[in-house]
């Protein structure tokens, strides 16, 4: 990091930005004066917000985003979120920050400020005033002065029962936002030498190190058992450097928890937290291959001449970014490839270099031509069922990452450096891979994008779309929500945003709760002969009196499925299981609802294509009907696992 670049994995600003920022802003006004919206605005945000902003450029994108929060939901291009902020610290610097930093993140944010010091009465249920509007998520920087510390520097005793009083807050805080607000808690951890005076700090139980290791360890703790998410503060503050980070002027003034200049940053660091929390966040990346994977061109240099692997320091750096690309397989980032060669000459190395960190099996697409990288993209994203802002553009070539931030402006495009030992560190520093806890369907997805092109691959060969899915042999297992769905559950109802007929949110806790108090639930998993796909669909439904007394009517609630099993049949089996079981409970009707979002128009003709009738038109979508009785149970060619109760 050099000392006048905070963000080097982002580009500076260059001259036809302001240009830019008008254009997007004249837009935006437009919209706002009752214009219809610019289809083009998600684009400009995405070109104006990818950069590392001046302070005079972080006003402008705050006041950009407070613009944004303005327009109506089927406009706004960004997911919008509500934030609170709280904390033993003063925290309206980040407030300030958050909401235009969020931009680059795929978020319209709207932050607010509890009071200094609100933390123990917002744990036992007050704060309701400070965001009267709702709220999707709680973070805290709470440290040791949230809890009093230890007497002493020796005192055990107070050590351990300061450490129990912070995990019992941070429980009631949890507690409080799930059930009164529906929110989730962000805690963020805080850096561990701070007031570190000594070594022998470390020998100390109520030294400020010490203490404040077990207090992170309490963090992570109730992380990993998913009562709260983590935001790393401390990471961030060490990569800065702590005599960078802090200010003990500003704290001393203002209770600063870091230097004011480092608001931005901070906020991005956070934002992509937010990102993983709320859907939004890349889930793959597309990677060139020559020195990008290697150094040295494959087709001039052949195999024996390019370098990768010991012998040299180049060498090593291209191999260990190989090695940092297959763990983040291993979390479930999808790998593909895009080169501007022949197909055999770029496969060759995979296949026959003996240093090759990465093999072909690892990458869902390896794709070699000489068409446009724009252009590759975007067939790569289409081809695995993804949207292009999925997708993080790695390539050493800084005029194929300008064409692609032109073409794609969703696509993630980081500066990586001149050196392939800066790969890593700018990529590891960007954040782009925050990652919720990883659960079983996060681990496998990566094979599920590679065996997403095997089956494009058959289609392709087969012809006959019919004869296709027949030849998949696809079973589908239906079954109330449960415990062990639950987490996986929580996050498709919280990030799927296209295939989601109505995008309404709820938090683990809301959706436990919807097993005990009639709410029919569905979960659907989907297995092929390619992959076992994993829960692929979650439907909501509640029954209620029909409006004019006549009977019960079941009403839809959520409706969402996974982009990745498109075209497939899956919403026709599963509308007929959930007419078996209306048909069952002697509902007289069942009623769909379409709420328009800015990304969910591919659903809009969802319930007429399933032989609903349009019931009425509302203001933000329309609601459908049909009868189970006379309805037409839909043709597909996947056959259902026995023995599964459809029915919460």
């Amino acid at each position: 990091m050099t000392a006048d670049q905070l963000m080097p994995w982002l580009p500076r600003p260059d001259d036809t930005w302001p240009d830019q920022f008008a254009r997007l802003q004249a837009m935006v006004d437009a919209a706002l004066s009752g214009g219809e919206a610019d289809a083009r605005i998600g684009d400009l945000v995405r070109q104006v917000a990818g950069i590392e902003p001046s302070p005079r450029e972080q006003m402008r994108l705050g006041r950009l985003a407070r613009k944004l929060r303005q327009l109506p939901p089927q406009a706004l291009p960004l997911r919008p979120v509500r934030i609170g902020l709280a904390g033993s610290a003063n925290v309206s610097f980040l407030a300030g920050a958050l909401p235009g930093a969020g931009l680059a993140r795929g978020l319209c944010i709207e932050a607010a400020e509890a009071p200094y010091g609100s933390l123990q009465p917002l744990a036992h249920g007050g704060g309701r005033g400070f965001f009267p509007d709702g709220l999707d998520a709680l973070v805290v920087l709470a440290d040791e002065a949230a809890v009093g510390a230890p007497v002493s520097l020796t005192d055990q005793d107070g050590a351990d029962a300061a450490v129990r009083a912070f995990e019992t807050l941070l429980g009631a805080l949890a507690d409080t936002m799930a059930e009164t607000h529906g929110a989730a808690l962000v805690v963020a951890t805080q850096p561990e030498a701070a007031g570190s005076v000594s070594s022998a700090d470390w020998t100390l139980p109520g030294s400020k190190l010490r203490l404040r290791r077990r207090l992170n360890e309490v963090i992570a703790e109730g992380a990993a058992a998913r009562r709260w998410l983590l935001w790393d503060m401390a990471e961030l503050a060490a990569r800065v450097g702590l005599n960078r980070w802090l200010d003990p002027v500003g704290y001393h003034h203002a209770k600063a928890p870091f230097r004011v200049d480092l608001s931005h940053m901070a906020g991005d660091h956070l934002s992509a937290v937010l990102a993983a929390k709320f859907g939004v966040a890349p889930r793959g990346l597309v990677l060139d291959l020559d020195n990008t994977l290697w150094g040295g061109v494959i087709g001039d240099d052949g195999v024996a001449g390019i370098r990768i692997g010991s012998g040299s320091s180049e060498g090593e750096a291209y191999a260990q970014f190989q090695k940092f690309l297959l763990g983040l397989r291993e979390r479930g980032l999808v790998l593909t490839a895009s080169s501007k060669n022949d197909d055999a000459v770029a496969r060759e190395p995979f296949r026959t270099h003996p240093d090759m960190v990465l093999k072909e099996e690892h990458f869902a697409v390896l794709q070699a031509n000489w068409n446009d990288k724009a252009t590759n993209i975007a067939t790569i994203a289409s081809n695995l069922t993804l949207g292009t802002g999925s997708f993080v553009f790695v390539d050493d070539n800084p005029a194929e990452r300008a064409r692609v931030r032109q073409e794609l402006p969703a696509v993630h495009v980081p500066e990586i450096g001149d050196d392939p030992a800066d790969y890593t560190p700018r990529l590891v520093a960007s954040r782009l891979f925050e990652h919720l806890p990883l659960t079983d369907e996060d681990l496998k997805r990566a094979d599920a994008y590679g065996a997403q092109a095997q089956r494009l691959e058959l289609s392709e060969k087969l012809g006959n779309y019919d004869s296709y899915l027949e030849s998949l042999d696809m079973t589908l297992a239906v079954s109330a929500f449960d415990d062990v769905g639950l987490p996986r559950i929580a996050q498709l109802i919280n990030k799927s945003n296209q295939f989601n007929l109505t995008t309404r949110r709820y938090s683990e806790a809301d959706v436990r709760k919807m097993a005990d108090d009639g709410t029919l639930t569905f979960q659907a998993r989907l297995s092929d002969r390619f992959s076992d796909h994993g829960m692929i669909a979650v439907i909501i439904a509640r029954l209620q009196e029909s409006v004019d007394g006549g009977g019960t009517d079941l009403r839809i609630d959520t409706w969402l499925q996974s982009c990745r099993v498109l075209e497939r049949g899956v919403e026709a089996a599963l509308m007929n299981v959930v007419m078996d079981e209306a048909v069952r409970l002697g509902v007289r009707t069942v009623i769909g609802e379409y709420v328009r979002t800015a990304r969910n128009g591919m659903v809009a003709d969802f319930y007429p294509k399933l032989g609903f009738e349009r019931l009425e038109e509302t203001d933000t979508g329309a609601l459908f009907v049909a009868e189970p009785g006379t309805w037409p149970r839909q043709e597909h060619k996947i056959a259902l696992a026995g023995g599964q109760d459809p029915a919460g």
